[in-house]
């Protein structure tokens, strides 16, 4: 699924497809094949809240009253289809449990620049349970080796630019197809010595920023 942090209503594509899917990656939801699935009705609080998630009033099935959402995105894409809950089990690398009352929306007609991706994660103005030292961002360790055994050791201001007025962070490097540069961002709070006579480099912390 795709991870928005735009949008509130997460939902994925569903069986029977009554209008239509687009092509995914792994295979569509089947909730008639799922115990624990359940259709929630117009009369539920979180068909109420509808029109605050997606900034569309919601609909009713006329013959079972089941609520019915539609999620419309900036480039005209959209997902229609029944709003429904569900057990979410969490994978290992996420933590064990899981949430008994996950509510998204089952699309049955859903266009758009979904790749072949299942469905959206709404992350906007959803809250989740957790530690915060478990959510930390973990920046792997990275260091550069040269012939002859000198290394070093890159920080992660050394890795990341930070562009703060977009809310995004890039990695510092650059694909060169020839010769490889260490550019100024890598070497900050870096001494670095320059044996010449005998063409050799050292590193080593305490340089500049």
């Amino acid at each position: 699924m795709l991870m928005d942090t735009g949008s509130s209503l997460s939902w994925m594509q569903c069986k029977p497809c009554v209008i239509y899917c687009h092509s995914q990656a792994d295979p569509v939801f089947d909730p008639s094949a799922s115990s624990t699935y359940s259709k929630l009705s117009c009369a539920t609080p979180e068909c109420s809240s509808l029109k605050a998630a997606t900034l569309n009033d919601p609909a009713c099935e006329a013959d079972s009253n089941a609520c019915i959402y539609t999620a419309s995105y900036g480039d005209a894409s959209y997902s229609i289809g029944y709003l429904g809950k569900d057990v979410l089990n969490l994978s290992p690398a996420a933590g064990s449990g899981s949430q008994q009352r996950f509510t998204f929306g089952c699309g049955q007609d859903n266009q758009g620049l979904f790749g072949r991706a299942a469905g959206i994660l709404g992350l906007a103005r959803t809250c989740f349970k957790g530690k915060l030292s478990e959510m930390a961002a973990a920046v792997p360790r990275v260091g550069l080796v040269f012939r002859g055994g000198a290394g070093l050791d890159l920080l992660p201001r050394n890795l990341l630019v930070e562009v703060p007025e977009d809310g995004i962070t890039c990695l510092g490097f650059a694909k060169s197809p020839t010769i490889a540069i260490i550019a100024n961002r890598q070497q900050q709070t870096v001494n670095v010595a320059y044996d010449v006579a005998n063409s050799r480099i050292g590193f080593a912390p305490g340089g500049c920023h």
